[in-house]
């Protein structure tokens, strides 16, 4: 039936083909129950290249996520939003639904350098001084439009009538920059939307920020690519958006 699955119930998401955990071949993560509010979205990055490693390595660690985004744009619900406590985002864990894409980050594992040869399935890398190591393979076009429908769809009012309770805040945005890196006071928990990068590791921003950029900004899909593109490589830990 698909759908995501939010205090037993299903939802469809616009534009989204969703499978989850209540379907055959859909993994349900160990969880715990929530306790408490669910009003945040923290956008990860795998470091992996598979949908089915990253299950693994989640799994074995005892680890989880919400949703997961295949380099095709799929989307898969490993567990209930507002059911399931997960761990993924620190100290955020308890408020926050974890979305996952499945992306390797790092240019080594795509190119040797030097290297054009870009067929596969990222073909983007850039420069960047908030990514670790100075590299960032960015998360493909379909992976990017694919966050953003499900951040839309997370924090708007079709969540009225469930528990889920996140504003369209977003957490990196200050005095016209998107942040790329650590924010001040993102250890704290306020609702809205967070890169994990914000509080912890290096994953998530560029994905925030085209989301940004289409949601708030108004872009479509090319302009708000190309526009991440321009803005994000270089030396500085935010952009001016």
């Amino acid at each position: 039936m698909g759908g995501i699955v939010i205090d037993g119930q299903r939802f469809e998401v616009p534009g989204i083909e969703v499978r989850n955990f209540l379907d055959d071949g859909v993994l349900r993560f160990k969880h715990r129950d929530r306790t408490g509010p669910v009003n945040e979205i923290v956008v990860h990055e795998s470091v992996t290249e598979t949908v089915g490693g990253t299950e693994r390595v989640l799994d074995r660690k005892g680890y989880g996520v919400h949703l997961m985004v295949g380099p095709d744009g799929s989307v898969a619900n490993h567990n209930d939003l507002a059911r399931d406590r997960l761990i993924h985002a620190g100290g955020h864990n308890g408020p926050s639904v974890g979305i996952e894409i499945v992306n390797p980050y790092y240019s080594g594992k795509i190119l040797d350098e030097g290297d054009d040869d870009r067929d596969g399935m990222w073909r983007w890398i850039i420069r960047a001084a908030w990514a670790h190591k100075g590299w960032h393979v960015v998360p493909t076009p379909e992976q990017l439009e694919s966050v953003t429908g499900l951040i839309r769809f997370l924090a708007s009012p079709a969540m009225a009538s469930t528990t889920i309770k996140i504003p369209c805040v977003w957490r990196g945005f200050a005095d016209g920059k998107m942040a790329m890196s650590r924010i001040p006071n993102g250890d704290d928990r306020i609702p809205g939307i967070y890169a994990h990068t914000y509080f912890g590791h290096a994953d998530g921003a560029f994905a925030v920020l085209y989301a940004f950029l289409r949601i708030a900004r108004g872009f479509d899909p090319t302009e708000a690519f190309a526009r991440a593109m321009l803005d994000a490589p270089g030396p500085h830990r935010s952009v001016i958006v």
